[in-house]
């Protein structure tokens, strides 16, 4: 290779690197300025401070609590008669054939439940059961309670086949109200947290992403973190609520335009609170609000709102993301697990990229002859430079070789695929606590730190395979082992699709070295 080779090779290399950089492992979810309906409190009027207190209006009676169960296809359901609200939702998934229930809103309190009514006033806590009924694929609980000046009456809609929860609101004053009410809609945005087990937790621990706020700006539904979320407030959201790594809590439609305007609340480290507040009314107002409550999962979207699709982390390699996902839920559909799926997918990508990689293949061994023969010329013309550089030309001219195109392609080929694997890996709800082989969760490190191992033995022998210099060899070694530890952090996942590759290309090598044509 020469000079001007390694230095254009090098520059792309850089760049490449460093546009992945940004756009995978920057945590800064707004990248570019937009000009957002967003206002900073406190202020007057509608900027008025944010309001987080909720005054419960006990009266002498209560009513004895009524808990309503729902089991849907998607999640188990807890209502509560105390406030009306959602009590508890564990979320069902699929873990290579097994159900498993991810904990994801728990009640701890009065004021620490989902769906809660608050009034700017005295807020009705005691709530009576009206009905529940389990109609064709969906369930409808109904809860009514009085005020000071009237009665709340709140309907959930729970539907069976798919992750939504509608409600109904009607605000009922039974005399001319002197002043008027303000509502406020509080709910939390779910995470697995909640009343995990110490694995699932030490597990989650070691993911560096928060929660996430979810909000639409002019028709696109964007994240933002939580330091951008406090003290501040968004003016008519159409999409409003958050998610975790895995789960999402959102508005999909503001059409009885409930939410004059919405913000957020962090009650604990890693817990956050949704708030949607009403405009003043005094008369009869009825309102039908829409919300998606379930895992951060494509398909799941699809059944409830597919703009919400715009919440998957796949980043620039989106497209590329989805067709590898789409692909891998294919093959698990056959061997019902997902490490047999990645092993599978891994071996297709191989397979479609052949051409190209028996292409290098080629250039590889020309590129040894080329280095065998350069070094003679390097003896030959060792006092006369300018020949050695025109002689060298031609010989490169003779072979037909780019080594510029012959080490850039394989190298980005390899790194777009390594991207979209990894966002798939880390964003996916799919895998997690999908076991494979002696690997409890293939989202987690390989506790026994095998597949690093193995990757790393693989590496060595592919980068020391023909080389005789013992200073290359403990090149190779040194890198293989330094490559090992890295990735002994990363997900066993994405591991596993490195060392099945990696030996794939091993085999292909020899393959070419027995049956190609140089």
């Amino acid at each position: 290779m020469n000079i001007k080779d390694l230095i254009i090779t090098l520059m792309f290399a850089l760049g490449i690197t460093l546009l992945f950089q940004y756009l995978f492992f920057n945590k800064a979810e707004d990248r570019s300025v937009v000009a957002e309906r967003v206002r900073v409190m406190p202020k007057t009027d509608v900027y008025r401070s944010l309001d987080f207190e909720i005054d419960f209006w006990d009266k002498e009676f209560k009513i004895d609590p009524v808990i309503t169960k729902v089991d849907t296809n998607f999640a188990q359901y807890s209502f509560s008669s105390e406030g009306a609200a959602l009590i508890k939702a564990d979320f069902k998934h699929d873990a290579s054939g097994k159900t498993i229930l991810l904990p994801g809103i728990k009640s701890n309190g009065r004021e620490d439940r989902s769906f809660i009514l608050a009034f700017n006033k005295k807020t009705p806590y005691y709530f009576e059961l009206v009905s529940h009924q389990d109609l064709d694929g969906v369930s409808k609980i109904e809860y009514k309670a009085q005020f000071d000046g009237g009665y709340l009456t709140k309907v959930f809609t729970i539907y069976q086949d798919k992750p939504q929860v509608d409600l109904q609101i009607l605000f009922d004053p039974s005399t001319v109200l002197a002043e008027p009410y303000r509502l406020r809609l509080v709910y939390d945005i779910p995470s697995i947290l909640h009343a995990a087990t110490p694995e699932e937790t030490q597990i989650l621990q070691m993911r560096e992403d928060p929660l996430f706020g979810v909000i639409d700006i002019y028709g696109k539904v964007v994240k933002k973190s939580v330091v951008e979320l406090l003290d501040r407030y968004w003016e008519d959201p159409v999409n409003f609520g958050g998610l975790d790594q895995y789960l999402v809590s959102t508005t999909i439609d503001n059409k009885s335009n409930f939410a004059q305007r919405g913000y957020y609340n962090l009650y604990s480290d890693r817990l956050l609170r949704a708030y949607l507040e009403s405009p003043e009314i005094k008369d009869r107002t009825e309102w039908n609000l829409s919300f998606y409550l379930g895992p951060k999962q494509a398909s799941a979207f699809e059944l409830v709102d597919s703009n919400l699709d715009q919440l998957l982390d796949f980043g620039l390699l989106a497209p590329l993301s989805k067709i590898f996902l789409r692909v891998l839920n294919f093959f698990y559909g056959f061997v019902g697990n997902f490490g047999w799926a990645i092993v599978l997918l891994t071996l297709l990508i191989k397979l479609l990229t052949l051409p190209l990689s028996w292409a290098f293949e080629k250039n590889t061994k020309k590129m040894q002859e080329v280095s065998r023969k350069t070094e003679y010329l390097q003896q030959k013309y060792k006092h006369d430079k300018e020949a050695f550089t025109r002689a060298r030309a031609e010989l490169m001219q003779k072979q037909g070789i780019s080594s510029f195109g012959g080490c850039l392609v394989p190298f980005i080929l390899q790194m777009v695929v390594f991207f979209a694997f990894r966002n798939i890996l880390m964003n996916s709800v799919e895998l997690y606590m999908s076991p494979f082989l002696w690997i409890n969760n293939l989202v987690a490190a390989d506790p026994f730190c095998i597949l690093p191992l193995l990757f790393a033995t693989c590496m060595f022998i592919k980068m020391s395979a023909g080389n005789t210099d013992p200073r290359k060899k403990i090149n190779a070694l040194a890198g293989s082992v330094f490559t090992g530890a890295v990735f002994a952090y990363f997900s066993a996942g994405l591991v596993l699709y490195l060392f099945v590759s990696t030996l794939l290309d091993m085999v292909q090598t020899r393959l070419y070295s027995k049956y190609g044509k140089a």
